[in-house]
């Protein structure tokens, strides 16, 4: 009897424990996860560009191990895994260390503008546009004097087809700040409305705003070729991924363009080089699409 009895209170009080112990292994491991960066594909693995976000990411948290709730290291990291996942890829792994690191900052200080922006920024990529939405129209409701706020409210509202509210947040981007970022919205815009020769002259302008060799500048330039592609101006296309691929080298989205502008010459085997280059160096479904293509021309 006495034996039952002790069985009896033992077992919960193992249960309970063990409880305990799940819950505050769990809790430590998600407090103390580390996320580091990846290396990139191929020739991009230890270029000077990685190299530097490197040394940044290491110094940053070598910082949060002396001073687990410095928010300024948090947020560089988070920007810094940002833009390594929209220029190079692996969005799952990098949108997943800069939402830790920001909503870490959101739960000590929940109207950090910082972090409730790039909160919007890793939605965006998570394809969550309705959250996006959400979390920018508070974002707003913060600082409504920012640009970079009502670029994301034109993002997730054209992702949503509400095209009236993306138009009037771009003109408000646009007086707040006239530069590349706001420029390269105003011509998606214009080209969703099927206006692409003011798509054109939107992105030039985008690119005049842009600083040569940067990864932006270089992006709008890709962007301002494929509309040159789409109006069937294939040599200014051609003279526009030239110009990227000069001011970075192997920029993937420039070889990409380029292998369709082959394509469009009927040279597959060329183009299978070019896409196969791309793919070797950013993870992108646009580059397997082309490979595909490709192939498909070459029989």
């Amino acid at each position: 009897m006495k034996k039952n009895y002790f069985n009896l209170i033992m077992i919960p009080l193992f249960v309970l424990a063990s409880g305990f112990i799940i819950l505050r292994y769990s809790n430590t491991s998600k407090k103390d996860t580390v996320y580091q960066l990846q290396k990139r594909k191929a020739a991009n693995s230890n270029n000077k560009d990685w190299m530097a976000a490197y040394k940044q990411t290491e110094a940053h948290l070598d910082k949060l191990r002396l001073e687990p709730a410095n928010t300024k290291s948090k947020m560089a990291l988070a920007s810094i895994f940002i833009n390594e996942a929209r220029a190079w890829g692996n969005h799952a792994y990098y949108d997943a260390a800069a939402m830790h690191y920001v909503d870490e900052v959101l739960q000590a200080e929940p109207k950090n503008f910082e972090a409730s922006v790039m909160k919007s920024v890793i939605l965006l990529s998570q394809h969550r546009f309705e959250d996006a939405l959400t979390q920018a129209e508070q974002t707003k409701k913060i600082n409504p004097y920012n640009a970079y706020v009502y670029g994301i409210l034109v993002d997730a509202n054209v992702e949503l087809g509400n095209y009236s509210a993306a138009i009037t947040h771009a003109d408000e981007m646009t007086a707040i700040r006239p530069d590349i970022r706001s420029y390269s919205r105003v011509a998606y815009l214009r080209e969703i409305h099927g206006d692409n020769y003011g798509a054109i002259e939107a992105m030039k302008m985008a690119v005049g705003a842009g600083a040569q060799g940067e990864e932006a500048t270089a992006w709008a330039r890709v962007q301002l070729a494929h509309l040159y592609e789409n109006t069937g101006q294939l040599p200014q296309a051609k003279e526009q991924y030239d110009i990227a691929l000069s001011e970075r080298d192997n920029y993937a989205f420039a070889l990409g363009g380029k292998g369709r502008l082959l394509l469009h010459e009927n040279k597959p085997d060329e183009a299978i080089k070019l896409f196969s280059q791309a793919d070797g160096l950013v993870d992108d479904v646009q580059f397997k699409e082309g490979l595909a293509t490709a192939y498909a021309a070459k029989g």
